[in-house]
């Protein structure tokens, strides 16, 4: 099943899946079904934090426009 996912998402674009309920977000070199039914996930792409001081952390978005500061910074309320 996984292969099958990982290959829906490359051939389209994407760089890994997301649920914005949880939020949880996993990239394709690293799929996992949490405990939550992957069913609830989205394709989503991987974007790097423009923060200062946060550029190696990620968030994965279901917007293919990067995010903005405001959007990374709710994300980590979220989390």
């Amino acid at each position: 099943m996984i292969d099958i996912i990982k290959k829906h998402l490359t051939e389209n674009g994407y760089d890994g899946l997301v649920n914005t309920e949880i939020p949880c977000g996993c990239h394709l070199g690293d799929l996992c079904f949490c405990a939550e039914c992957f069913l609830e996930c989205s394709p989503a792409y991987k974007y790097h934090d423009p923060r200062p001081g946060k550029e190696h952390q990620w968030g994965m978005f279901t917007q293919k426009e990067p995010p903005t500061a405001e959007q990374f910074e709710r994300l980590e309320k979220e989390a």
